[in-house]
């Protein structure tokens, strides 16, 4: 049973009643519209002393339209200044002024004193409490005419992106987090899944991993966050799209984008946009020196592309996204170029090692940093990557060499998100999240042991 009156609901002898509060103001017509349109009957309340008001007469006119069941409260009949007879007579004849017709006017009233939670059918007989006023709604407001069939289950998109999620297995593991094993992180990812409808859980496969899938690896990167600060530790694999087979042939998510930027921004947005697959729609002309374009993209194209997006445009661009479906799929895309630095020992990063690194790439780490074999320190300047020695300690000797008065300057390292990590790591790499700490590293920690991986991997794709 729905009434009109505040944004509240109420169960009265084991009937629940919804009660909806709608504006009383011409300027809200269409949503007072909308409201009647969800509601059985109305409860017109009406202050004992003020009686109706210009917004009584607007809202109750719209529910006498709808042909409602109209029911009269006289409420504040405490009020010294109360004038219920009064009152009562003006409501009557605001029914008569917007043409109600003669079971409309039959309307019953009750008399209340909502401060102190009272109700009766007479204004000289006390309260004791609200059941009056329930039972005249039980009394008058009509049954539903629903059909005892549930309605429809609202469906909810599908995910697009999976992530493999491992327990952290690093030298390092369990040194700084308070939930370590893959038990306890399923059971934290199931209870997100009893409220958070759009993610799924599977298994990886493999001992010990799991598959979680989302709509997009920033929603994957909240939930990560969002346990790391409650004392998680886990490895993250790198994201990837749902394929499907439609009609016998392979297909990915799709999503439409709309972009908002600086027109001056036009040439790196379109180019990036090109180089993932995207494909423009529609282009706005320039209004206010503002750009609006309208590309339809694959999902995996779009891992990766806020940060830079945002880089681009000097963060004065604004993207949303929409999901378009699953379609074909586009083809192969480049996400990154160079190789990886890998540590080759254990140990404690020094300024004299890295800065003799600094020519092979940009750095992840500073001086000083705990670092292990199989650890990423670094983005390399080539395709392949390389192991160096990041804790190599500068030998000290009797004799002044030539360079010994050159200052050891290391160039910032790169500070790393979450969200930078998962967009950089490559199939081979994995994302190690701990509560104070986020490390890249190779999924085979050992580098003689990836070196014969790599070589067997290199001998299949030739023949």
């Amino acid at each position: 049973i729905t009434i009109l009156s505040k944004n509240t609901a109420v169960t009265y002898k084991g009937i629940k009643i919804n009660i909806v509060d709608t504006p009383g103001h011409a300027d809200f017509g269409g949503e007072v519209e909308r409201v009647l349109k969800m509601v059985d009957a109305a409860l017109l309340l009406v202050d004992a002393s003020e009686g109706p008001l210009p917004q009584t007469r607007f809202v109750l006119s719209k529910a006498l339209e709808a042909g409602l069941e109209i029911l009269v409260c006289i409420n504040k009949i405490d009020r010294p200044d109360a004038r219920i007879a009064e009152v009562v007579d003006e409501v009557y004849d605001l029914f008569i002024d917007l043409d109600a017709d003669e079971e409309q006017l039959e309307f019953p009233i009750v008399y209340a004193c909502a401060k102190e939670g009272t109700c009766s059918l007479d204004p000289e007989v006390p309260g004791k409490d609200l059941d009056p006023l329930f039972n005249v709604i039980l009394e008058h407001v009509p049954e539903p005419p629903g059909d005892p069939e549930a309605v429809p289950r609202v469906r909810v998109d599908e995910p697009t992106i999976g992530m493999a999620i491992y327990a952290n297995t690093s030298p390092y593991s369990g040194l700084d987090g308070k939930y370590v094993t893959a038990r306890q992180i399923r059971e934290r990812l199931e209870k997100e899944l009893l409220t958070n409808v759009a993610m799924r859980l599977e298994d990886g496969g493999a001992a010990e991993c799991m598959m979680l899938f989302g709509r997009g690896e920033l929603q994957l990167a909240i939930l990560v966050e969002q346990m790391r600060r409650e004392g998680f530790e886990m490895s993250l694999g790198k994201p990837q799209v749902v394929i499907r087979t439609v009609d016998g042939e392979r297909c990915e998510p799709w999503e439409q984008v709309l972009l908002d930027f600086p027109e001056e921004f036009m040439g790196p947005v379109t180019e990036k946009l090109a180089a993932r697959k995207g494909q423009m729609q529609e282009m706005r002309p320039p209004s206010g020196g503002r750009a609006r374009v309208l590309y339809r993209i694959p999902s995996r194209g779009l891992i990766g592309f806020r940060g830079e997006y945002l880089n681009d445009t000097r963060g004065l661009g604004i993207l949303n996204t929409l999901f378009d479906g699953f379609h074909p799929v586009a083809g192969e895309i480049l996400f990154r170029r160079n190789g990886s630095i890998v540590a080759d020992r254990t140990g404690s990063t020094t300024a004299y090692a890295l800065f003799n690194l600094q020519p092979r790439g940009k750095m992840f780490v500073g001086s000083g940093v705990d670092v292990y074999e199989g650890m990423i320190v670094g983005e390399c300047n080539r395709e392949n990557d390389i192991n160096v020695d990041a804790t190599r300690a500068k030998q000290l000797t009797n004799f002044r060499s030539s360079g010994a008065d050159e200052k050891t300057v290391l160039a910032p390292p790169i500070q790393l998100t979450l969200e930078k990590a998962i967009e950089f790591i490559g199939e081979d790499e994995m994302v190690e999240v701990t509560p104070g700490y986020i490390r890249m590293r190779k999924i085979i920690l050992d580098g003689s042991k990836r070196s014969v991986v790599r070589r067997e991997k290199k001998k299949k794709d030739r023949g």
